[in-house]
């Protein structure tokens, strides 16, 4: 299931119109399951930025953001494709001075995006675990 946009060449020839081209320029996958309650996001993203994670970063507060985009992995197989819920989400933190970019006591953001991976075989929602990264912490003005 995906919603397509479609760019579609005619030619007039004579006194008819022949198709020239036909181009897929814009696809999006629609959602083929429910995202998790916002509640329930908010619990497991929050759990991935558990606290102590981020050297030299306290976590203070996570908020997600608007919501969220629906991905599905391109798979021959697409009963067992890997599906995403892409959330947009703000880490603030103070920093703790114990990595060299970050002063003590000084606010920190992180805007970046996390994904939660359905896993169908346990019913269950996950972090992706690769975009749960300390990089990215720009001081709060």
């Amino acid at each position: 299931r995906s919603r397509d946009r479609v760019w579609v060449e005619y030619r007039l020839l004579g006194d008819s119109w022949e198709l020239q081209a036909v181009k897929v320029y814009d696809s999006t996958a629609l959602a083929d399951l429910e995202p998790p309650p916002k509640a329930k996001a908010q619990e497991l993203i929050a759990a991935a930025w558990a606290a102590g994670k981020c050297e030299g970063f306290d976590i203070k507060k996570i908020a997600l953001e608007g919501e969220p985009r629906y991905q599905r992995e391109i798979a021959s197989d697409r009963a067992n494709a890997k599906r995403w819920f892409v959330y947009q989400i703000q880490i603030d933190a103070v920093g703790t001075g114990k990595f060299r970019l970050s002063k003590d006591g000084v606010p920190y953001v992180n805007r970046t995006q996390n994904m939660l991976l359905w896993n169908p075989a346990d019913r269950s929602w996950s972090v992706e675990t690769r975009h749960v990264r300390c990089s990215g912490f720009s001081e709060r003005k």
